[in-house]
């Protein structure tokens, strides 16, 4: 995943809540069992496979750094 290319397309789908500061997600999402849908991105590994991601993981990824693979990121928004 090239970080600069990712962090565009993540600010070209998401809206900022003034009143919040939340990172509202207007593009794809995923829905999974009885949880509300989760912002989903696509995007291509190295060895050119393509990879879903939820939003969320690759934003923590991108902003604070690696992620161990079981590691929940827990978010307010």
């Amino acid at each position: 995943m090239n970080p600069d290319v990712m962090r565009a397309r993540l600010a070209r789908w998401r809206i900022i809540d003034p009143a919040t500061r939340c990172w509202l997600w207007t593009g794809p999402t995923v829905a999974d069992g009885n949880r509300p849908p989760h912002g989903k991105v696509t995007y291509r590994e190295r060895g050119g496979r393509h990879v879903s991601a939820l939003v969320h993981r690759v934003a923590y990824v991108l902003y604070i750094g690696r992620l161990p693979k079981r590691a929940l990121v827990l978010h307010e928004c």
